[in-house]
């Protein structure tokens, strides 16, 4: 009888830790990622919504460009670079301007964006075909950037190629004062990830993907290990 009841306790005991296990690896492959940011990646090009209000969006052409529209609430200027990591700094830079001495006060321009600083001018060859439109407080700006662009930044010629690597987006929106950008303080953002922009559909994997189904995550090494061990365990019960 009491070899019987031994025996009860030890099945219970395993079943009890085959399931912990089984919750355990499941909880760790499949748990949301509250940092991750807001972007989705269609067939061609996405799009990253802004936690300020407004988006960025990137398509590609299909003539080795890609169409980027930036859009956002601003009675001064938006600003997107293109940068190689997470950080302000030695970034391709767009900026789209309300209140220049242009026509219309309407403003495009291709910049340099030095560490911690306002975005230098900087002349291409590159025809970006920009068009920018301001309707109710909301500037929205498009053009269409070759996947590889070189500037001259003090002297050296400097490529941000989208077929080679991946980048992140920073994005930064402030006033203009006489025609002249002033810095952004605190409206800025940028992506946590970086993104393959050229046949991104491969790539990117969205917050909303990741909390909404359990069939996308993946098992490493020790997640599989312990799985086969639980079921070992569960086929000696």
């Amino acid at each position: 009888m009491k070899m019987a009841n031994k025996m009860f306790l030890f099945r219970i005991n395993g079943m009890c830790f085959y399931y912990l296990l089984i919750a355990a690896v499941v909880s760790e492959s499949y748990s949301a990622n509250a940092n991750q940011d807001d972007v989705t990646i269609t067939a061609g090009g996405g799009y990253w919504n802004l936690t300020l209000g407004g988006s960025v969006a990137w398509e590609e052409t299909g003539s080795g460009s890609m169409r980027f529209v930036i859009q956002s609430v601003t009675s001064g200027y938006v600003a997107m670079a293109i940068s190689r990591d997470s950080l302000m700094g030695d970034d391709d830079c767009y900026i789209c301007m309300v209140g220049g001495a242009t026509s219309r006060g309407l403003v495009w321009k291709t910049a340099y964006l030095p560490p911690h600083q306002t975005p230098v001018d900087v002349k291409t060859k590159e025809k970006y075909h920009y068009k920018i439109r301001f309707v109710n407080g909301v500037i929205t700006c498009s053009f269409i950037r070759p996947y590889d662009v070189t500037k001259r930044i003090n002297g050296t010629m400097t490529t941000w190629d989208l077929n080679n690597g991946k980048f992140n987006l920073l994005f930064a929106r402030g006033y203009v004062t006489d025609g002249s950008m002033v810095y952004h303080s605190g409206d800025r953002e940028r992506t946590m990830k970086s993104i393959k922009f050229v046949k991104s559909s491969d790539y990117y994997v969205t917050t909303a993907s990741m909390s909404s189904t359990t069939s996308s995550g993946s098992f490493n090494s020790l997640e599989l290990w312990l799985m086969s061990l639980a079921l070992l365990l569960a086929m000696l019960i």
